[in-house]
């Protein structure tokens, strides 16, 4: 087994509090200067003004698997990248990876979209500081639905029609048995019993409606959808906040 530090800047989060200690070998930080670790961004390729923090992992692997180090690591940094978007709202994310001592692929850029404006990862800063204690328990519900919270994050970077596709995905891995054609009736069963209001109801039946039209190639009916609901980044905004909500009550008390 071999061990590497990874350092992972975090676009979208402010300053922080304490330092956030996941577990024992992950931790979420300030940037080090004393250690000129924005001068180790900034030869690595990375804007080092647009960040405050990083995600500081000590990394064990096997060198002799063809996935290690990455992409095997990418699978934890989704995990905690989806933990973070559901935990609160705004944009937040990793930016790319580096190593220390300098292994390859990295350093390696992940995503390049850093915001210049809002919407920002706002939160109250004593919120964020329970976050270690929200993590443990998403670790558990993500194993369990791994599909629905990699769908939720995926939508973040995508643009607003193919948000209705990962939305879509995410709420049929919650509620759908396999091989049944009534999605949506599954669906909004689900969400009745657990006490949506009939408006958050009618939002997550008109995305299902306007999913299937796009599926299935039918313009006239995506047309007729977008101008009778009025389908604007608001809808899309309301649809992401009633699937955290789905997603948080599912890590609080998974079914």
């Amino acid at each position: 087994m071999k061990t590497i530090k990874i350092i992972v800047p975090i676009y979208g989060l402010g300053w922080i509090l304490n330092n956030i200690k996941l577990d024992n070998n992950i931790e979420i930080r300030f940037i080090n200067e004393l250690k000129k670790e924005s001068e180790l961004l900034k030869k690595s390729g990375f804007n080092w003004v647009k960040y405050k923090c990083l995600l500081d992992i000590k990394y064990f692997y096997n060198p002799q698997r063809v996935d290690e180090p990455y992409p095997a690591l990418r699978f934890l940094l989704d995990e905690i990248q989806a933990a973070l978007r559901i935990f609160n709202s705004g944009f937040v994310g990793f930016s790319g990876v580096i190593s220390q001592p300098r292994v390859q692929p990295f350093p390696l850029l992940i995503d390049p979209s850093i915001p210049s404006g809002p919407p920002f990862y706002k939160i109250d800063k004593n919120k964020l500081s329970k976050f270690s204690e929200f993590y443990q328990k998403f670790k558990l519900a993500y194993k369990k639905k791994k599909v629905a919270f990699d769908w939720f994050n995926k939508s973040y970077l995508e643009v607003p029609v193919n948000k209705v596709i990962d939305y879509c995905i995410c709420l049929e891995s919650l509620f759908v048995p396999s091989n049944s054609y009534e999605k949506k009736k599954f669906i909004l069963q689900g969400l009745k019993l657990l006490n949506f209001s009939p408006q958050k109801l009618d939002k997550i039946g008109i995305l299902y409606d306007y999913r299937n039209a796009l599926i299935h190639a039918d313009y006239q009916k995506s047309f007729k959808i977008i101008k009778q609901y009025k389908i604007t980044k608001n809808f899309y905004d309301n649809c992401e906040i009633i699937l955290r909500e789905i997603l948080r009550l599912y890590v609080e008390k998974p079914w």
